[in-house]
C-alpha cells in the first residue's frame, strides 16, 4: 500500500513519507508499541524507530507486546497497552489515569 520500490521514483516518494527519514522533524514524546509477532510490520521497523529517535535526543518510549500479531487478540495484552497509553499521555497531556 505504500508503494512499489521497483516504479521509477517510488523510493524517493516514499521516503518523503517514512517516519524514520522524517524522525528530525519530531519533537514532541512519543510513545511506540509494538507487538513482537507482527507479520505485517516487523519489530524492526519500531526499534529502528525508537533507535533512531534517542539518537536525535528525542522524548521516546517504548512498549513491546510478546506473543501478539498486528492485531493485540489477547485481553489481558491490549489492556495492559491501553494502561500504558493512557499514562503517557495523561503525563504528557495532563489529566488522570484510570488506575495506577
Amino acid at each position: 500500500f505504500a508503494g512499489n520500490p521497483d516504479r521509477p521514483g517510488a523510493v524517493a516518494d516514499m521516503d518523503s513519507r517514512s517516519p524514520l527519514q522524517n524522525a528530525e522533524k519530531i519533537v514532541d514524546p512519543v510513545l511506540i508499541i509494538h507487538s513482537t509477532e507482527d507479520d505485517r510490520v516487523p519489530i524492526n521497523h519500531g526499534e529502528r524507530m525508537a533507535q533512531r529517535l534517542h539518537a536525535l535526543g528525542r522524548p521516546v518510549e517504548t512498549m513491546w507486546v510478546p506473543g501478539e500479531g498486528h492485531a493485540m487478540a489477547t485481553p489481558e495484552r491490549f489492556e495492559a497497552v491501553a494502561d500504558r497509553m493512557e499514562h503517557f499521555l495523561a503525563q504528557h497531556l495532563g489529566g488522570r489515569v484510570s488506575r495506577q
